[in-house]
């Protein structure tokens, strides 16, 4: 599929005649039309906070149909876009489309630039997205619009964590000889205390009831208290010394005591995404996880 959504000024005739089929399709009693689903690449989403990830799927669409999810602002930018395929079934399972919702932060290489939807910071990231609403659209491999969804970005609702440096600016890769931080936006003043649990990854979410062993040598969770001021606030959260191989996650709990720590996962507990090193490479932070607070069972 060869195309250039960039340079495409009939996009938006693309998705007027989209809406003619689709409702033509429904007078006729016709086949179900593609549905856009969107999640966080864990949970499903009404709405994307800032500092989230968006992940799209498909339901009704046509078996083995490769489809292009286009992410569009309303001055038709694009954003973000992702190729995936349609089952047996017609559906397309989740693919992950935007990360942090642009940030980018201080990784090496990272190109900042607010026209392109590129964060220095979650603050800049907020400034600019909360309040919008961009078009998310999914084309078929004739190039066709099959279906359309408006996608509202809305402030953050809880504090979100995320790896940084030690200046609280974000990083998703640590190099070998540097230490890992975990900075906190909008930090919640309410609750002081946060219990940070460094875990062995599962494959998939972790969930409700899952036990929690620390996999860091020193003694088990790690406790921090919330400083009544500063936006982000960071704590370090391992040593790049104590490295050891394997993936991993942190599970964060507001308001746990030093006293009885509760080692299994709990409702409201938020799962920040894995993670993999060595001692020799440093640490990766993974993209297929999640800013993620544990549903109910």
């Amino acid at each position: 599929m060869q195309h250039d959504p960039q340079k495409n000024p009939a996009i938006h005739l693309r998705i007027l005649a989209a809406a003619v089929l689709i409702a033509a399709a429904g007078a006729k009693g016709a086949e179900a039309t593609p549905a856009i689903e969107l999640s966080n690449g864990r949970q499903p989403i009404s709405s994307l906070f800032v500092g989230g990830h968006l992940a799209a799927g498909i339901t009704g669409g046509e078996p083995e149909e490769e489809y292009r999810f286009e992410l569009r602002n309303a001055d038709n930018v694009l954003i973000a876009a992702a190729e995936t395929e349609a089952n047996l079934a017609g559906n397309v399972p989740a693919v992950l489309l935007w990360t942090h919702t642009g940030v980018v932060g201080c990784n090496l290489g990272a190109v900042v630039d607010p026209t392109l939807y590129r964060f220095a910071s979650f603050g800049d990231a907020e400034d600019a997205l909360a309040g919008t609403s961009l078009q998310l659209l999914a084309l078929d491999s004739a190039d066709l619009v099959v279906a359309t969804r408006t996608v509202s970005v809305v402030a953050a609702p809880q504090e979100v964590p995320y790896f940084s440096d030690a200046a609280g600016c974000f990083r998703s890769h640590y190099p070998s000889d540097e230490d890992v931080y975990v900075s906190f936006f909008h930090p919640a003043r309410a609750v002081a205390s946060r219990a940070i649990y460094l875990v062995s990854q599962p494959a998939g979410p972790i969930p409700i009831g899952d036990p929690i062993a620390d996999a860091r040598s020193s003694k088990p969770p790690q406790f921090f208290t919330v400083p009544p001021t500063g936006d982000p606030v960071t704590v370090k959260v391992w040593s790049l010394a104590s490295t050891s191989p394997g993936t991993f996650a942190l599970v964060v709990r507001s308001g746990e005591g030093e006293a009885a720590p509760i080692r299994y996962v709990l409702e409201g507990d938020v799962i920040i995404e894995a993670f993999g090193g060595t001692s020799t490479t440093g640490l990766n932070i993974g993209v297929n996880g999640c800013n993620c607070i544990v549903p109910p069972g």
